[in-house]
């Protein structure tokens, strides 16, 4: 039997369904849709000369859920096409050149061309409107909703949703292949370094906490200091450069006694200097800075605190190469973390601390500061105790905390 086929031009593919539906009948079969440049959407329909319709066995008839299912997945196809022709180049990329934070922060994806992520968040957008009914559609539904709800950036989540796409597995009616696959990219996005009680290095490392105050800087500094101590059998001296606030001081003279460390004030750069001399036959020396707002400065103003180029000007002219690490509050707002990596005080980090995760309702902040800046992730504190609340994590235990919500195993 001779077939004929029409092609429709529409909007998009809903009003596509009910133009058909009204013009040639529940009968017709969709053999290709296409995104035309102006933004609509070509439909080409097959239909029978004779309205006898085919056998079911040959070609069951589609209902409208159906036929937008057929459309929907049709559009992967083109998207898969669109996309392969990036995902060359996107892979072949530096992976340690970082998306530029301004644009992580407006959640947009650098990588991919306007056009395509157009696409991709059109094809979300209409799965979610027609409540993922389907295999395909609640596997790109449930992916998305499971990431932005854990705090991964829209962003990042497209990003990933992308390479998914670009992928040659075939995974629409698998749901568990794309959360293997979403799961494999967000590994290879971030970094993670050995923690700073296991590196080696020929002289004295000098290793600075930077952030704001409240953070947790030293009782982390305590806890990097214990493990250093006694798991790596380093000899370690702690320098507190918070004289500002007595407290402070306090607190890390008396960690420092309760682990058997050494530890200097420092409240100017000559005292900074004596501090590094008398310890520059140590393994690991940690320096506590005072807490500063992200933006510059500190928070009291003093004019007597030692700005982080300070001691890195210190140190550097001592022979030291002094390496920053900056202490993040999981509970801080996603899109200040990642100015802050950016520039901290004028300072970029050379790699991050991630705090209070036991505190945090949503650790996806983790995955996109880390990937927005490009920073290793070196440890996270998961709780105040010293020193049992740190870890160095992989990048396979962030990720499953971050597909979890928490970092309880399930």
């Amino acid at each position: 039997m001779m077939q004929q086929t029409r092609t429709f031009k529409v909007t998009d593919l809903r009003e596509g369904l009910r133009t058909i539906k009204r013009e040639v009948g529940d009968n017709a079969v969709i053999l290709s849709t296409s995104r035309q440049p102006d933004g609509t959407v070509e439909m080409t329909v097959a239909l029978a000369n004779e309205p006898k319709p085919e056998p079911p066995t040959e070609v069951p008839a589609m209902n409208p859920e159906h036929a937008e299912f057929v459309a929907l997945t049709q559009m992967v196809v083109e998207l898969k096409g669109q996309i392969s022709s990036l995902a060359s180049e996107v892979r072949r990329s530096d992976r340690q050149t970082p998306a530029t934070p301004l644009a992580a922060v407006r959640k947009e994806t650098p990588s991919l061309s306007a056009g395509v992520l157009q696409d991709i968040r059109m094809a979300v957008a209409r799965i979610n409107d027609r409540g993922a009914e389907d295999t395909f559609a609640r596997s790109v539904a449930l992916m998305y909703e499971w990431l932005t709800r854990h705090g991964v950036l829209h962003g990042h989540v497209e990003e990933l949703l992308a390479h998914a796409f670009a992928a040659s597995e075939v995974w629409e009616e698998e749901p568990a292949m794309l959360h293997e696959l979403v799961k494999r990219e967000m590994e290879a996005r971030i970094e993670t370094t050995p923690p700073l009680w296991s590196s080696r290095s020929e002289g004295c490392e000098v290793v600075v906490l930077m952030g704001s105050t409240g953070v947790g800087k030293t009782t982390t500094a305590a806890k990097i200091a214990a493990h250093a101590s006694v798991v790596g059998g380093k000899k370690v001296g702690l320098i507190c450069a918070d004289t500002f606030r007595i407290g402070a001081a306090y607190q890390v003279e008396t960690y420092a006694e309760l682990l058997n460390i050494p530890i200097r004030l420092a409240s100017s750069m000559a005292e900074l200097r004596t501090a590094l001399q008398a310890f520059s036959d140590f393994d690991l020396v940690i320096i506590d800075t005072m807490g500063r707002t992200p933006w510059g400065g500190t928070k009291h103003s003093d004019k007597q605190a030692l700005a982080l180029d300070k001691i890195r000007a210190v140190a550097t002219e001592m022979g030291a190469n002094p390496v920053f690490h900056l202490c993040l509050s999981v509970c801080t707002r996603v899109e200040d973390m990642i100015e802050a990596a950016a520039n901290f005080d004028g300072v970029t980090p050379d790699a991050l601390i991630f705090t209070k995760l036991d505190e945090a309702r949503a650790l996806g902040a983790i995955y996109s500061v880390a990937r927005a800046s490009g920073a290793p992730v070196s440890h996270i504190c998961d709780g105040p105790i010293v020193p049992e609340n740190i870890q160095a994590p992989t990048a396979r235990e962030i990720v499953g905390w971050v597909y979890r919500g928490s970092m309880e195993a399930k």
